[in-house]
């Protein structure tokens, strides 16, 4: 069980942004640890993700629905998984006293180098050539699995074009990194190979407000499946520290 270092006073509430992902269950064993830490995670479930939407979704999009779940919150600690950093950078770029502490947990949201650059092209063209086998499942999973884009594989119709809405934003939130003043910790896999450490340490090179980077030995890209307690001790360090 993970001890806090001090008994918690109040039930503290977490919100939780979570990655490209069509359920939470992974996420239980970190949720069961920081309930008995005092910790409340209250999940903002992405549409068209773990929430049932149609709907072709921008960047743009999901800070306005963001605005409406942060309502009530006043500054509140929000943790952002893979492409729940990517959408939390965005909104603490355009909302920026908003979120009082922001974890940021194997983040998305750096533009791709010249390889992925041309990887993502190559896709895009391959997608439209292989049109023919979207009915033939094993030739379509080699194309995608040679590309490496195994959520664009698993996405439905509409969020196939969101998650290129999402990959694209990149660019734009590069340049909106140097004004981003939330207090911002890292938390990272060491062994993570959709985003890798260096993608971490590119944001932390860019954010003026960075109070901390952990890196969790061993874990991947979903630290909250395999190391829970690891993941709790470091959030429970952050939230401490408030």
């Amino acid at each position: 069980m993970v001890k806090s270092e001090r008994p918690p006073t109040r039930r503290e509430k977490l919100y939780i942004l979570h990655g490209w992902t069509y359920t939470l269950k992974p996420w239980q064993p970190t949720v069961d640890l920081l309930r008995a830490a005092g910790v409340e995670p209250v999940f903002l479930k992405v549409p068209g993700l773990t929430s049932p939407s149609r709907k072709v979704w921008t960047v743009e999009d999901y800070l306005v629905w963001l605005d409406k779940r942060l309502a009530s919150a006043v500054r509140p600690a929000v943790l952002g998984h893979s492409n729940g950093g990517r959408l939390l950078l965005n909104y603490c770029a355009s909302r920026p006293d908003k979120i009082g502490r922001l974890i940021l947990l194997n983040s998305a949201g750096v533009p791709p180098g010249r390889f992925l650059r041309l990887r993502n092209a190559a896709f895009r063209y391959l997608s439209k050539i292989f049109g023919f086998a979207k009915n033939i499942t094993p030739l379509r999973k080699l194309v995608y699995r040679l590309l490496g884009a195994g959520d664009y594989n698993q996405a439905p119709a509409n969020m196939k074009p969101t998650l290129g809405n999402m990959l694209d934003s990149d660019y734009e939130l590069e340049a909106k990194l140097p004004a981003i003043g939330t207090p911002v910790n890292f938390v990272w896999g060491e062994n993570d190979k959709v985003t890798r450490p260096a993608a971490g340490r590119f944001l932390e090179s860019r954010l003026p407000n960075v109070e901390s980077f952990e890196v969790l030995a061993g874990a991947g890209h979903a630290p909250y499946l395999t190391h829970p307690a690891e993941l709790t001790r470091a959030i429970l360090k952050v939230l401490m520290n408030q």
